[in-house]
């Protein structure tokens, strides 16, 4: 559930249309091809699919990671600088992905660690000042934009450079 937030982050916020399977926001983990009998073959591709309204009450992760979701798009649909950036740039340094949205009033950095250890590396800042953890609310003032941090397996941030309220 962690790395499907992580993930999420990045594909959500990459400019452009996506498409998301249902009970995705709540990590659904059923197979494209499952079939109403319980096996998985092809031909069930388009079938009915089981619906699991257990999961917003059986696991606790899973609707923290709803709420996840619910930010990722609150950001994306009602900030200009986020839905329709200047300039983007996605990179990725091994298991390290960082997405950049230029935006006219701000610009927002996602980072993550797609890797199954911890690493110490550099988000990117684009310049020194005040950055806000989207996710968090917390500050960090960056006096080196080469800095880096600590990301544990599977962890992500989002920042900004002008601070954003999360209404979760």
């Amino acid at each position: 559930l962690k790395r499907n937030a992580l993930t999420y982050a990045l594909v959500t916020l990459t400019p452009g249309p996506k498409m998301t399977w249902q009970f995705d926001e709540l990590g659904y983990d059923y197979s494209i091809n499952y079939c109403t009998n319980g096996t998985v073959n092809e031909s069930c591709r388009t079938g009915e699919k089981p619906v699991r309204w257990d999961y917003w009450t059986g696991i606790s992760d899973r609707p923290d990671l709803y709420y996840q979701h619910a930010m990722f798009n609150h950001l994306k649909t009602n900030y200009s600088s986020v839905y329709a950036p200047s300039a983007h740039y996605l990179t990725s340094n091994g298991s390290f992905k960082r997405l950049q949205l230029d935006g006219q009033d701000f610009t927002t950095l996602v980072v993550g660690n797609f890797d199954v250890v911890s690493a110490n590396k550099a988000p990117g800042f684009t310049s020194n000042g005040w950055w806000y953890n989207y996710l968090t609310g917390d500050s960090l003032e960056v006096t080196n934009t080469s800095m880096s941090m600590d990301f544990a397996a599977g962890d992500y941030k989002i920042y900004t450079n002008k601070r954003i309220k999360n209404p979760f």
